[in-house]
């Protein structure tokens, strides 16, 4: 029993030292950002395609899309898509477009307990989206996120608008 004693000193040293260690502001609680925080900065669109409510997704900015998103500590964010070049749509006219092409600047709002993001466009490239409102479901992953946009209807049908990005390194 003594030799017991003896050692409670030096366990009772050791639990706070290792009890100690979770609260460093390095540890991996300490670590962990709400929505709100992690999603501040610049990320590249790497895929964008459209989600049927029959299972059915639709690329309707091509498979090789370019863009990106912004968002800024400030709540303020920007968002532009680039669709691949449409043969159509070919013009020596530098200032016109030869793609499909969706740019937005406007404010967000983030509520990290249902891991979503809130919009409204402030101007849009065109000025049909100037007020629009919207949000998009998020899927964050370390460096890259998933935005699910609430359904919309068109005269297709009912579709969900799906985004993946990844951070700007």
């Amino acid at each position: 029993m003594s030799k017991f004693r003896s050692r409670l000193p030096a366990l009772f040293a050791a639990s706070v030292i290792i009890l100690s260690l979770g609260l460093l502001p390095g540890s991996a609680v300490a670590q962990q950002k709400t929505l709100k925080d992690a999603i501040v900065g610049t990320w590249i669109v790497t895929a964008v395609y459209d989600q049927r409510d029959d299972g059915r997704k639709i690329e309707s900015f091509g498979a090789d899309v370019k863009g990106t998103y912004i968002f800024g500590p400030d709540g303020s964010y920007t968002q532009i898509l680039f669709g691949e070049p449409q043969p159509n749509m070919k013009t020596d006219e530098m200032r016109q477009a030869d793609g499909f092409i969706v740019a937005y600047m406007g404010r967000y709002t983030v509520d990290s307990d249902k891991q979503t993001i809130s919009y409204t466009v402030d101007r849009a490239a065109n000025s049909k989206r100037d007020g629009f409102a919207g949000g998009f479901t998020v899927t964050l992953s370390g460096d890259t996120a998933s935005l699910v946009g609430t359904a919309r209807k068109d005269a297709n049908g009912t579709f969900a608008p799906h985004i993946e990005v990844q951070r700007f390194r």
